[in-house]
């Protein structure tokens, strides 16, 4: 019997239970501190992709194996200026939504990150919107255990005091879990539809977002409602005054004719380039793939010259 038969055999005997994961940290770069990654078991990764498919949709229109979805999720993954972690929708309808705004006047802008986000977001609310939305009890047991996070090298963790950068057992989600983006979307609904409202637009990708409006003071009025409401979920963002936050490229305001890095472009009123930092980050790619080509000898210099 495969792997893969024998976690569907454990799923329908309801035996299934998530593996003990790691917590790893990693530098992020020079002064930026690290980032928390979870190493999962080969066998949580796929159940949770499964889950995912369940609740999002698979199978393309007509087909026999298409499966919809179910309608209250996929009417979450259907808000149109959220453009993260849903299929078929990512950067170029972010851009398209930002240029549409630049077109009818809304230059002025602020984007922000929500701080820490990941590991504030709240695993009962979650939990609950899937339980109202499927009534399948079994479902949604499986789900809450999915959306946790058991970490078997928590003692570790905290010793070095890293353990606050990672999920606990009643707020947080693991970042790179295929159910992250859809907990955090779950989640940013609210936020979605009050922050595009009154003259402004509001595009999401996961935690970082950016609003644009037709003045200085409608924008910043926007962005001060925005986070009260993110207060009320235990959350916060960056703001002006935060000069290590504009240098890391968390926050920044202005009229978008000047320019801003927002979805991994430099973006102005009429100019669309990847940023300073993607071009970067796709040299270093570029770099780590050449010396691994080096290191295979002559055939692998020869098939990277050609």
């Amino acid at each position: 019997m495969s792997n893969l038969e024998q976690i569907g055999k454990r799923l329908r005997s309801n035996t299934f239970r998530f593996d003990g994961e790691e917590g790893i940290t990693i530098p992020k770069g020079k002064g930026k501190g690290l980032r928390p990654v979870v190493m999962a078991p080969i066998a949580n990764r796929i159940v949770r992709r499964a889950i995912l498919e369940v609740l999002q949709g698979y199978g393309a229109e007509g087909s026999p194996k298409r499966w919809p979805g179910v309608p209250a999720v996929r009417h979450i993954m259907g808000t149109r200026s959220s453009v993260g972690g849903i299929k078929d929708r990512g950067v170029p309808h972010g851009l398209s939504l930002i240029d549409e705004a630049v077109r009818s006047s809304k230059t002025w802008f602020v984007r922000s990150d929500i701080k820490d986000f990941f590991t504030r977001i709240p695993l009962m609310q979650v939990n609950a919107f899937i339980s109202e939305a499927i009534a399948d009890r079994e479902f949604a047991d499986i789900f809450k255990s999915a959306l946790s996070t058991n970490l078997t090298n928590r003692a570790q963790l905290e010793e070095r005091k890293h353990f606050k950068l990672f999920p606990d057992d009643d707020v947080g989600v693991a970042q790179g879990s295929a159910l992250s983006a859809l907990a955090a979307n779950i989640t940013l609904r609210s936020f979605d539809e009050r922050m595009n409202d009154r003259g402004i637009v509001c595009v999401r990708y996961i935690d970082d977002f950016i609003m644009l409006g037709n003045s200085r003071a409608k924008v910043g009025a926007a962005f001060a409602a925005a986070r009260e409401h993110l207060a009320l979920m235990g959350m916060d963002v960056y703001d002006q005054t935060d000069r290590a936050a504009r240098h890391a490229g968390k926050f920044d305001d202005g009229n978008i004719y000047n320019g801003t890095d927002v979805l991994g472009y430099r973006v102005s009123g009429t100019s669309r380039q990847p940023s300073a930092a993607a071009m970067r980050a796709f040299r270093k790619k570029c770099d780590h793939y050449r010396r691994g080509q080096e290191a295979n000898g002559p055939r692998g210099i020869r098939a990277i010259s050609v």
